[in-house]
């Protein structure tokens, strides 16, 4: 499905963009712990997250224990050693940080090293030991000497290392310097990643390094597309903290500019959610109002042109539905629910009325009315013929969903629904968003009992080498805290490499709310 190419992309777009800073608590002494020196760069959201269940230590040691054995018996070396260094990692991650260092030098590559020294970096930064966490930072990094720092394959060391040390060690020249490095290797590679590029980006504005940071988008244009309009936006805001409003307000002027000459020609630039957000913090409610009014426009010739709403007006609807909700303009959302609801299909053809059911939901999610988001939901699923693509049309349509709630009563709405529809690769994802939902929100019994769904479900699925559903259950078992569930979950597998597996993405989930599952 064409909406479905858009989703992954947005999704994966969010992922960049909003950097984890490992949310796992740590359960180290309060022995031992440091003070920093002066007040946290992190972001507040990054500090403010709610605490997920804490599992008991010696079910922890287990589950090292259970995943190096393991390791032992597994096929593949790759996942022989990302199982060892996971393992080793959650020893930092339940306050026993020595005895992982000692571990590092069982590993065979300077990478694999690497990886473990920021690993226990993150746990150590979680306990508040500031100064071991960084000597573990730095010792990653002198791994790593001339032609190997711009080995591309290299890269997430400088990336984590660089993270680190803005956001949580108060060392922003240091991590300068690594992100300097960064540019300099991307120059000569012709290409930057987006995650390198946008952590440079972030800590280039964070830092006023603001020609530095537009600097970064010609090396991004392959990777990230529509990133002026947002660094503007980034730099209004920085500006705005440094109660330098008129420079503030300069940034603001140029974003707009950019964005309305990107409204010519695309009717649904990235970034027009960022530049509302921009103006809603500094104030700014007549470049709000002057925005939402062109952007509203567009839409209103959209809907007036199509007989049934087409791909991509529903994506166009959902960008002003959100613009709406982060405006706090009620009667604007209201009137435009109204008026998309009057384009609701008569015919039974579901690739016709899929873009309509699809507007609603978005809609809906906008304003956080998750009842009236499932009765469209429910809708949508009985126009679709093919079961097939019931997976795909729910992540389509719910990928967002969880993350803007704030009470367990609507994540079991959801996931009441969810459970309905046959079991893929789609619906795990869905299961699992909800189950961290679940779980944050302190609602651990109904989230087992969801997990307990989840593995009556994939008992119907097909099970192949590429496709294992079981590390996803570990997940999950991880979030709530039952680690002893887990376990025994662990010993029903059949297959020896997929026991590893969910071992080690359980071990993953533990030491760093999975961090580095894309790096690992």
């Amino acid at each position: 499905m064409n909406n479905l190419n858009l989703a992954r992309m947005d999704k994966a777009f969010s992922v960049i963009v909003v950097i984890c800073l490992c949310c796992i608590v740590s359960l180290a002494q309060s022995a031992g712990k440091e003070t920093p020196t002066k007040a946290s760069t992190a972001p507040v959201d990054a500090q403010t997250k709610p605490v997920m269940p804490v599992p008991p230590k010696e079910d922890v040691e287990k589950l090292i224990s259970l995943t190096l054995s393991l390791a032992e018996k597994a096929t593949d070396p790759a996942a022989v050693e990302k199982a060892r260094i996971v393992a080793f990692a959650c020893k930092a991650a339940i306050g026993q940080a020595d005895d992982a260092l000692a571990q590092v030098n069982k590993l065979q590559t300077p990478l694999d090293k690497a990886k473990l020294y920021l690993m226990i970096a993150y746990n150590l930064i979680k306990a508040q030991r500031f100064k071991q966490a960084k000597k573990c930072i730095n010792d990653a990094l002198n791994l790593f000497s001339g032609d190997e720092k711009n080995d591309p394959k290299n890269q997430w060391v400088f990336i984590y290392a660089a993270k680190a040390l803005f956001f949580d060690l108060n060392s922003p020249k240091e991590a300068k310097v690594l992100c300097d490095g960064l540019c300099e290797a991307a120059v000569r590679n012709g290409r930057m990643t987006p995650e390198g590029g946008e952590l440079a980006w972030r800590i280039y504005i964070k830092m006023g390094e603001y020609e530095k940071a537009l600097s970064i988008l010609e090396l991004l244009k392959k990777e990230l597309f529509g990133l002026e309009c947002e660094t503007y936006c980034e730099i209004a805001s920085n500006k705005f903290d440094l109660k330098d409003a008129a420079g503030a307000k300069q940034a603001l002027d140029k974003a707009q500019t950019i964005l309305y000459q990107q409204l010519k020609k695309d009717p649904n630039p990235l970034g027009f959610d960022d530049f509302i957000k921009a103006c809603k913090k500094t104030g700014d409610a007549d470049m709000v109002k002057d925005a939402i009014g062109k952007f509203k426009d567009m839409v209103d010739l959209h809907l007036k042109s199509e007989k049934d709403i087409q791909y991509p007006t529903d994506s166009i609807i959902r960008t002003l539905g959100k613009s709406y909700a982060i405006a706090g303009d009620t009667a604007g959302m209201d009137a435009l629910i109204k008026t998309v609801a009057k384009k609701k299909p008569s015919g039974k053809d579901f690739f016709t009325n899929q873009y309509y059911y699809f507007a609603m939901i978005y809609l809906y999610t906008a304003k956080k009315d998750y009842s009236k988001v499932m009765e469209y939901y429910d809708a949508l699923l009985k126009t679709n013929d093919d079961p097939e693509e019931t997976g795909s049309i729910s992540v389509n349509g719910l990928l967002w969903i969880f993350d803007g709630m704030s009470d367990a009563k609507d994540a079991l709405l959801v996931m009441k629904h969810i459970s309905k529809i046959p079991c893929d690769f789609y619906k795990l994802i869905l299961m699992t968003d909800g189950i961290k939902a679940l779980a944050r929100f302190g609602a651990v019994d109904e989230a087992a009992k969801c997990i307990s769904d989840m593995i009556k479900d994939i008992k119907n699925m097909k099970i192949t080498e590429a496709f294992s559903p079981h590390s996803d259950v570990a997940k999950c078992y991880v979030i709530t805290g039952d680690i002893k569930g887990l376990l025994e979950y662990i010993n029903t597998i059949p297959q020896v490499n997929a026991k590893v597996e969910a071992a080690t993405k359980a071990c993953q989930q533990l030491s760093c709310d999975g961090m580095f599952m894309k790096w690992l």
